[in-house]
């Protein structure tokens, strides 16, 4: 294809740039010129010895309506290809997900789980026809946020019943040019792919456990139960493993709610958290956001918001980082975040907190006096742990010292610093890792989280009300140090 800046397929689509090339097809990032909406252009060529498999796939995909299987808008083909218009998925492919996380919460693997058991169901239910997928992997699912989608349909195929046995049936073909059943990825595809026997929605679980399995191996810990779940979706026997996509998502629900019973539909469990730094430069929006990642990565939804001159948001749109989900919401990975209302729409009520069922962290900066006078559940005050930052991190102790359930981070720092402010202000000091992403969810970072957010719902009144009345003494001295010196 040309340069891709003037062109204009099929009088409808422009095309913006190349998302991705196979060994048998490309794909193309386009744009709808009436609706402005995007959308994804796959083509290949008419002289490829795959072209009759390509043609399956769009016709296959044509007739599916799911939310987590991408929408076929049109087929469409001139002299030298055949092209397939599609909706175009934002997010990343859970390979990139794993590559990008060195833990994954239990929580995680089964909520992905249970989803991927959602589409399953659809499938293999359809009627006349059942259809088996075939090809599930990590880099066949795409994750954004809370939602997730099946991507390349491209060796899929329906199924007929006959008894208790199933055959493979291609709708699309009287005489199919060959058949797909064998086809598969190494370590993920059923072993009856590779032996010539028929394939059935088996072999469909074989591999959702086999992708649980990889995700559970970078589990901080796992239930024996979980481990038992995905050890009889990946059986080598049929026989073993669990009879239909519905047993293995209620045996994964089950063990939700064993292991997380708060956190089931945890719409009451929110986090209200407001973030301030000692000074600028001191990492409170690394941190922030990192805070965000953690909760989301946990099971909450939580979202950022910038309250200072500096709306991190914007920039992450213009730099083309996040995408556009729901309700105003961008996301990408772990991250969730809402622009800064301007000044026209002050007068709105803020929707993160409005809305009651989602977290949300709202970054200061270093504007203190805001932060104070913010109502969260919990505080973050950001200090430096560098020589010529004490006296300025000091100083926002003292301001700091009436503040409900307050968490002290101290960043570029030895636990040596942290111990002397620990020390000096009788109040628990944590010391933030070394860390070049704040997205990227390291076992560090998790269990200084834990430890931080240790309990699932904010503090009673009375704990809040003893806790600052043991620090209001302490503080309050170093409120008077510092103002006499001023």
């Amino acid at each position: 294809m040309r340069s891709t800046e003037q062109i204009i397929l099929f009088g409808k689509y422009r095309i913006l740039r190349q998302l991705g090339e196979g060994a048998s097809s490309q794909v193309y990032l386009a744009e709808h010129v009436k609706l402005k909406t995007y959308r994804a252009v796959k083509r290949i060529s008419k002289a490829h010895p795959l072209q009759s498999q390509f043609r399956l796939e769009a016709n296959l995909l044509k007739n599916l309506s799911h939310p987590s299987i991408p929408i076929v808008y049109d087929i469409e083909e001139d002299e030298s290809y055949f092209y397939m218009i599609e909706e175009y998925v934002e997010g990343e492919s859970l390979q990139e997900y794993l590559l990008y996380h060195d833990t994954i919460s239990q929580d995680y693997i089964m909520q992905l789980g249970i989803r991927l058991c959602g589409v399953f169901i659809y499938l293999h239910s359809r009627k006349p026809h059942p259809l088996c997928y075939k090809d599930l992997k990590p880099e066949h699912i795409i994750v954004c946020g809370n939602f997730v989608k099946i991507v390349d349909f491209g060796i899929a195929s329906y199924i007929t019943s006959g008894g208790k046995k199933f055959h493979e049936k291609n709708e699309t073909d009287k005489k199919p040019e060959k058949s797909f059943s064998r086809l598969g990825t190494v370590g993920y595809a059923a072993p009856e792919q590779y032996t010539g026997e028929s394939v059935t929605p088996a072999a469909d679980l074989y591999a959702l456990g086999k992708v649980l399995l990889q995700l559970e191996r970078k589990a901080e810990s796992s239930s024996k139960n979980l481990k038992r779940i995905i050890q009889k979706a990946s059986a080598e026997e049929i026989g073993r493993r669990y009879a239909s996509a519905e047993e293995l998502k209620r045996a994964l629900e089950q063990e939700k709610r064993k292991i997380c019973p708060l956190k089931s539909g945890n719409t009451h469990l929110c986090y209200h958290i407001a973030a301030a730094g000692a000074k600028s430069g001191v990492g409170t929006t690394h941190i922030a956001l990192a805070v965000t990642a953690y909760l989301n990565w946990m099971g909450y939804s939580c979202i950022y918001q910038s309250q200072n001159e500096v709306d991190v948001v914007e920039l992450f749109i213009r730099g083309h980082y996040v995408s556009e989900g729901q309700e105003g919401i961008y996301e990408k990975r772990n991250f969730k975040g809402r622009l800064k209302w301007n000044a026209e729409k002050e007068q709105e009520p803020d929707k993160a907190k409005e809305a009651g069922k989602d977290s949300y962290v709202a970054d200061f900066g270093n504007c203190l006096e805001d932060c104070l006078a913010e109502e969260a559940d919990y505080t973050i005050l950001v200090i430096g742990g560098s020589i010529w930052e004490e006296e300025i991190s000091l100083k926002a102790l003292g301001r700091f010292g009436n503040v409900k359930n307050l968490i002290v981070v101290c960043n570029h720092a030895h636990k040596g610093i942290c111990r002397k402010y620990a020390d000096l202000c009788r109040q628990k000091i944590y010391c933030f890792p070394i860390d070049e992403n704040p997205w990227k969810m390291t076992r560090k970072k998790q269990k200084l989280f834990a430890k931080m957010l240790q309990k699932d719902q904010p503090p009673g009144r009375s704990d809040i009300r003893r806790k600052r009345e043991r620090r209001s003494a302490i503080f309050s001295g170093l409120r008077g140090r510092w103002s006499k010196e001023q």
